[in-house]
């Protein structure tokens, strides 16, 4: 019960986070944290390291405006710079959770976005092919690996 409690007060603190604390949002986030919580598999301790979200946040949200900046740049341009193409990535992550949580983040990459995810495998479909696609993909896979215990790279 208490491991419920504490994965479900974790959530809920990520909630007031994302939401500025909004009063209007509080049931819901409420029950959404309990929710979560119930679905975390296992009974025992949270898979997902809080020293992994503490190296993964500030990363993922630095990324994510890049991302934002890159896609507004091409849509305001000249021309619009594309070179679309699509990528498939095959992930090195072992457990369902951190693969569909990689599937999930991908799309916010600079110029990403994530068409399909068949077990290990990523289809990704990229704006412009010359922008440094695998990279960034290794090293958000080697993030998310850093969030879940097992998850060796």
């Amino acid at each position: 019960m208490f491991q419920l409690l504490r994965k479900a007060g974790l959530l809920f603190g990520l909630w007031l986070l994302l939401t500025d604390a909004e009063p209007d949002g509080l049931p819901f986030g409420a029950v959404a944290a309990v929710a979560g919580a119930l679905a975390v598999p296992g009974g025992g301790a949270w898979p997902i390291s809080p020293a992994g979200w503490l190296r993964f946040v500030p990363w993922f949200v630095g990324r994510s405006v890049a991302g934002g900046v890159d896609v507004l740049r091409r849509a305001v341009s000249p021309g619009r710079p594309l070179d679309p193409d699509w990528v498939t990535f095959e992930t090195t992550l072992n457990t369902p959770p951190a693969r569909h949580l990689l599937a999930a983040t991908v799309s916010l990459l600079p110029g990403t976005l994530v068409a399909r995810l068949d077990g290990q495998r990523l289809t990704i479909h990229v704006l412009d092919r010359k922008l440094p696609i695998r990279r960034d993909l290794h090293a958000l896979e080697a993030r998310i690996a850093g969030l879940y215990a097992g998850e060796g790279q």
